[in-house]
Parts: C-alpha cells; sequence; structure tokens
C-alpha cells in the first residue's frame, strides 16, 4: 500500500476519517494487546485523509514499537490536538501529524 501511495501521478482518496476508531481496531488485531499496548480512549478526532494509508502507517508504526520496545511496560499510543492538527504518538517513538481538523 506504501508503495502506491508514493506514485505521483495516481489520485489518493480522502474521506472524513475517526482516528480513534482507526487506532483501537488496529490495536485490537495485536496479540495479547490489553497487556502490551496502552491507548486511552478519549476525545474524537475527525481528520480528511485516506482511511487506508492511516490503517496501514498505525499497523507499522505499533508493530515496530511492540518489536523494538526495550521497557517492560506498554506502549503507549496517543492522539491529541496540537496547533489544531491531530498528532499520533507511538511510545514517544513516533509523532505524525494530521491537518484539517473538523
Amino acid at each position: 500500500m506504501l508503495l502506491s501511495l508514493s506514485k505521483i501521478n495516481e489520485e489518493i482518496q480522502l474521506s472524513a476519517v475517526n482516528l480513534n476508531e482507526i487506532i483501537k481496531a488496529r490495536i485490537s488485531k495485536f496479540p495479547d494487546a490489553e497487556k502490551k499496548i496502552k491507548f486511552e480512549d478519549g476525545k474524537e478526532f475527525i481528520v480528511q485523509n485516506n482511511e487506508t494509508a492511516i490503517d496501514e502507517i498505525a499497523m507499522i508504526l505499533i508493530d515496530n514499537a511492540l518489536k523494538y520496545n526495550i521497557s517492560k511496560e506498554p506502549i503507549e499510543v496517543k492522539i491529541f490536538r496540537q496547533n489544531r492538527q491531530a498528532v499520533l504518538s507511538v511510545s514517544n517513538f513516533f509523532r505524525m501529524k494530521f491537518r484539517k481538523m473538523s
């Protein structure tokens, strides 16, 4: 998927995406997620973006955080607002900002 997103001439379909729902759904697919991942589902964050791309990015980030976490503590996945942008943070390893908050 990410390879196809890198094609310049390909049109990317954008839609209203609920980041919290995508992250919850993605986390639930990991074995023992409730023990290994901490995610506090708070305020809804709706952004204009490509749902498939966000899902794949979330999967890669969470998978990498689980693989390379040297701490015995669960990884923390957070979504918060900063300067009118939604920010996805995974265990302080990575942050991705999404523009156009609704």
